[in-house]
C-alpha cells in the first residue's frame, strides 16, 4: 500500500521506477504485498517503511581505506567483500577529474584532499533492515579484508 498524510492508497507491484516529489511522508506498508523492481527516488519529504518502524534518509555509509597501504588497493577490498556477499561501491570520486572539470581547466594536484579521499572511499551497505548481526558481519569482513592486504 502506498499512503500519504492526505490518506490515498494502493497496492503497486510490477516492474518500474518509483519517485516521490514534493513534501510529506511516502510510507511502504500496509496489509498488502508490495512488489517492483527499479529506483525509489525520494527528492523532498520521507520515505518510511511502515512494516519496520524504521525511517531513512537512504543516505551512505563510507570509510576512507590507507588505498596506499593495501596490495590491490580499494578494487582488492571490494572484491573480497564481493566475495562474502557484501555490496559496497565508491561515492564519490574526485569530480574534478572528471573530463568536463579537466576541460574547465580542472588538473590533478589541485584539490589533493579531495584526491586522496575520492582514492580511498568505499560506501558500505546501510538499510533500516540491517540487523546487528549484519552490521558486525560487514565490520569484521572489512576489518579481516584490510588486515590481510596491509602491506
Amino acid at each position: 500500500m502506498i499512503s500519504t498524510r492526505t490518506g490515498s492508497a494502493a497496492v503497486i507491484s510490477g516492474a518500474f521506477s518509483l519517485t516521490k516529489i514534493g513534501g510529506g511522508t511516502l510510507e511502504l506498508g500496509g496489509s498488502a504485498t508490495n512488489t517492483y523492481t527499479g529506483n525509489t527516488t525520494v527528492n523532498e519529504g520521507t520515505l518510511r517503511l511502515a512494516k519496520t518502524g524504521a525511517q531513512t534518509n537512504w543516505h551512505m555509509f563510507q570509510v576512507v581505506l590507507p588505498w596506499a597501504r593495501l596490495r590491490g588497493g580499494r578494487a582488492a577490498v571490494m572484491e573480497a567483500m564481493r566475495a562474502a556477499n557484501i555490496g559496497t561501491g565508491v561515492h564519490y570520486p574526485a569530480v574534478h577529474l572528471f573530463s568536463f572539470y579537466r576541460s574547465q581547466g580542472w588538473r590533478e594536484g589541485m584539490l589533493p584532499h579531495a584526491e586522496r579521499i575520492g582514492r580511498g572511499i568505499l560506501t558500505l551497505p546501510l538499510f533500516p533492515a540491517m540487523s546487528d548481526a549484519d552490521v558486525e558481519r560487514v565490520c569484521t569482513c572489512l576489518a579481516a579484508t584490510c588486515r590481510s592486504l596491509l602491506s
